[in-house]
């Protein structure tokens, strides 16, 4: 959570949390990767950025209502 914390931060969404983007370090702590789908927001010019989500774990409103996403 607070990885997610500091990408909420920055204006980020990561926007493709699932199990196969946590690696699990040796001391048994969490690491969010693979930030290939995560978007800049609030900024206009990212309006028409193709959606980006793994079926299954998207947020309902990520396929459909996307003025909705966010933190």
């Amino acid at each position: 959570m607070n990885g997610l914390r500091e990408v909420y931060t920055g204006r980020l969404l990561h926007l493709d949390i699932k199990p196969g983007n946590i690696y699990i370090r040796n001391d048994r702590a969490p690491l969010l990767i693979d930030f290939g789908a995560a978007r800049q927001t609030l900024q206009a010019e990212n309006e028409n950025l193709p959606p980006m989500y793994t079926l299954g774990f998207a947020s309902p409103e990520h396929p459909g209502e996307r003025e909705k996403l966010g933190p």
